[in-house]
């Protein structure tokens, strides 16, 4: 039985290809396919599936909106509310707030651990990228790969006298 369920290790460059061909779209795959691993961490805060429900539905919606810079009017847009640009910040927001969250889990888990805070400037950046490095190297560490073979091991800290 594995000690975190739903929790993996994934290749940061397969996640970085992914995020290139689904044109942005592996974020939310990316937050449904972990949300059960994060939620079995060992933190009080949870991740739910309305936010990445809601940053797909938007993200989904941004990518399929026809726009016409010159004439917006032509799709419709007559009311001078472009529904391209509204989804686009909806889907915004919504992954700033769950990557956040997300940031959130994984810094009280680790505090029952190894201790130590997450990157802010990590999380706005890399997100996902980044917070899956941190299951890959910090969480799974003495978990053994699905291959049968021991995962990477923290080397102790020689003390210094």
């Amino acid at each position: 039985l594995p000690l975190y369920p739903g929790l993996k290790r994934r290749s940061i460059i397969s996640m970085i290809a992914l995020q290139v061909v689904t044109l942005g779209l592996y974020w939310p795959v990316w937050i449904l396919l972990t949300r059960r691993g994060l939620n079995n961490l060992h933190a009080d805060t949870k991740v739910g599936v309305v936010g990445s429900t809601v940053i797909l539905v938007f993200h989904l919606s941004y990518l399929m909106l026809p726009v016409d810079p010159v004439d917006p009017s032509i799709f419709g847009y007559a009311t001078g509310v472009n529904p391209v640009s509204t989804s686009a910040i909806v889907s915004g927001v919504a992954s700033l707030i769950l990557a956040f969250r997300i940031k959130h889990v994984l810094e009280e888990h680790l505090s029952y651990r190894t201790g130590g805070r997450l990157s802010v400037v990590f999380t706005l950046v890399f997100a996902h990228f980044y917070f899956q490095h941190v299951i890959n190297t910090r969480i799974l560490v003495d978990v053994p790969s699905v291959a049968g073979t021991p995962g990477p091991r923290l080397q102790p800290t020689p003390i210094r006298a």
